[in-house]
């Protein structure tokens, strides 16, 4: 055998070697793609069942609430879940809120909103609740923020964020009753400069309850109103 042809078997030998090694790293790494592309599937199907599961739980209710026999506030209590693509990976966030009115005696009228977002990652046959505090929270009537209202933004007692606003003028009282049901948008953002997620708490429920909680709320407002303008036509 002459050393050309030796040459060139070195050479074929190497470069069989080569594909070989190619091929089998091309394997290897389709092989891992398909693992965790499997992996995002399995997850997003826990995560789809975890939200459609919470999702039969929206809810919307009224309470009124009364102190030394005088009436203080009203609650429009809210539950809805949607899942965060932006900011956990699509994992599904359960909102927890409320907006209240309430009456400071012989002050104002004042409303608070409260948000409390719950991000549940489930994985392992577990869910792993985890409470964020919104770093973008608003609160929209009919198209219109109410956010030029505000006198107090704090840390809530459960991690969530509370955002208090003065009635001082009964605009946000007027925004709430001069259309007949109006749309309460709830904004929010999980993170600083993440997208936008928006909650209309009067369609969380079939349109018949929603006009009776609507109803509910319109009248205990009111009845705060004249309370206040009562009191304080007293003090004159």
């Amino acid at each position: 055998m002459n050393l050309l042809r030796v040459h060139r078997i070195i050479i074929l030998s190497k470069t069989s070697a080569i594909i070989f090694l190619l091929t089998f790293l091309t394997i290897s790494l389709s092989q891992c793609a398909y693992a965790k592309e499997s992996d995002y599937l399995k997850q997003n199907v826990i995560d789809q069942t975890v939200y459609d599961t919470a999702k039969t739980q929206n809810s919307l209710t009224f309470n009124k609430v009364t102190r030394e026999g005088t009436l203080s506030d009203g609650e429009l209590i809210f539950q809805s879940v949607y899942r965060d693509f932006k900011s956990q990976n699509g994992a599904p966030v359960l909102i927890q809120g409320s907006f209240n009115i309430s009456y400071l005696k012989n002050k104002t009228i004042f409303y608070i909103l409260k948000v409390v977002p719950i991000v549940m990652n489930a994985s392992g046959g577990d869910i792993q609740s985890t409470v964020i505090y919104p770093e973008y929270l608003d609160l929209l009537i009919n198209g219109v923020s109410i956010n030029k209202y505000k006198y107090a933004d704090f840390v809530s007692d459960n991690e969530g964020r509370c955002i208090g606003y003065r009635d001082d003028t009964f605009k946000i009282v007027t925004l709430l009753s001069e259309k007949g049901m109006p749309e309460i948008d709830v904004r929010f953002s999980l993170v600083k400069g993440g997208a936008d997620n928006s909650i209309k708490i009067f369609s969380l429920i079939p349109k018949k309850q929603a006009v009776i909680i609507y109803t509910n709320f319109l009248n205990c407002s009111m009845e705060m109103v004249n309370q206040l303008i009562k009191d304080l036509e007293s003090q004159k």
